[in-house]
């Protein structure tokens, strides 16, 4: 299940629609997020729970 909230544009409601059909089987699927928190570089805590209602990206970057 994949909910697009707000005004994300037409390519994540291509994608919406793309994963519409999906098969793909894992039981978090359709289920909130875990609650986690992070520091900002500015060293401030955000928490998952702080964003409700707000549309979260989550990038997951590296660099070698």
């Amino acid at each position: 299940m994949l909910t697009v909230a707000g005004n994300p544009g037409p390519a994540a409601a291509e994608l919406a629609e793309a994963l519409a059909g999906s098969t793909v089987d894992h039981p978090m699927i359709g289920q909130p997020a875990p609650e986690f928190q992070l520091k900002t570089t500015a060293g401030e805590i955000v928490r998952l729970a702080d964003l409700r209602g707000e549309m979260v990206v989550i990038h997951f970057g590296t660099s070698w």
